[in-house]
């Protein structure tokens, strides 16, 4: 009876040691799945780091391209307009190399006459009252003090590494264009200068033959305002009928003419009607303005003749 007890706690020592080594087993299995998918982990969060900074860096690289290669000006500032950084550009534009404006103040190379609407912009845009703004401004070259135009539009970034706010501003020199626009306002004064001092009338015809300007002697003669002459066909205002009251066809018009062929006709009698419908006669001469697209539009000078007119019928 022994015996066989002895020989029954062997099989169930057995059975039971087997079942607990299944049971270990599975652990152990399950410790090295874990320990291997934990490696997989990090090397898959590792490859996903390396992504993001090969990433980031291959962004960085088209940001210092784009910085160093653009074509207009790029500054980047402090809150207070301290200048941290400035692209060849805007260094180029200053009549600088870009370590000379490290560290100035942006009024350091501003004109003394547009610190106040800078400072204004600035203030406006650090109270939250506008996230950007966009202005024309002058700045002063540092190696000869001269003016430089520029048109800058300013915005505030705050960056992810740190809790203050940098400005940036891209400058567009727009000083040539300054210099274009201020001579041909000045050509346009002399030119009305003189249309006001002539006291022939003259009208400004468009390609089209609607009164492009008119001068004031235009307007004594025949009795219109500017307004009410500008943009009108010349022909049905004050061509349409000949002296005797027959309708004037606009394709037997001179004054059409010279806008088909470009060619120069004068005539030394013709008629104009005046807005109170009474008709006025009139010597005049109309040119063409021809550019190099064609011909863009006529000049007309013409003068009273009533007097002449007159004396010729007695």
């Amino acid at each position: 009876p022994l015996r066989i007890l002895i020989v029954l706690d062997k099989e169930r020592f057995l059975a039971s040691w087997q079942k607990s080594v299944r049971k270990t087993g599975l652990i152990v299995f399950g410790v090295v799945l874990a320990y291997f998918g934990a490696l997989g982990l990090i090397g898959f969060l590792l490859n996903r780091h390396s992504a993001a900074e090969a990433a980031l860096r291959l962004s960085d690289l088209q940001l210092r391209a784009i910085h160093d290669n653009a074509d207009i000006g790029i500054l980047r500032t402090t809150p207070e307009g301290q200048i941290q950084a400035v692209n060849p550009a805007f260094a180029k534009m200053l009549g600088a190399a870009p370590q000379d404006l490290i560290g100035l103040s942006v009024w350091d190379i501003t004109h003394p006459d547009d610190i106040a609407l800078s400072k204004i912009k600035l203030l406006e845009m650090r109270q939250g009252l506008c996230g950007r703004y966009r202005i024309e401004k002058r700045y002063r070259r540092l190696n000869d003090g001269t003016a430089v135009w520029a048109r800058i539009s300013v915005v505030t970034v705050v960056s992810a590494s740190s809790s203050d706010p940098l400005t940036f501003g891209l400058v567009e020199d727009i000083t040539e264009a300054k210099r274009t626009k201020e001579t041909a306002e000045a050509l346009l004064r002399r030119s009305q200068l003189l249309l006001n001092a002539v006291g022939e009338g003259i009208l400004g015809l468009d390609a089209s033959g609607r009164i492009a300007f008119v001068n004031p002697a235009s307007e004594a003669l025949l009795g219109y305002s500017a307004a009410e002459m500008i943009g009108k066909p010349s022909h049905k205002l004050v061509h349409h009928h000949h002296q005797d009251g027959s309708p004037h066809d606009e394709h037997d018009c001179p004054i059409q003419a010279v806008l088909s062929d470009g060619k120069p006709r004068q005539m030394p009698h013709d008629i104009f009607w005046k807005k109170n419908g009474t008709q006025v006669p009139v010597e005049f001469i109309a040119t063409p303005m021809i550019s190099n697209s064609g011909i863009e539009g006529a000049v007309i000078a013409f003068r009273d003749i009533s007097g002449r007119f007159a004396a010729e019928n007695e």
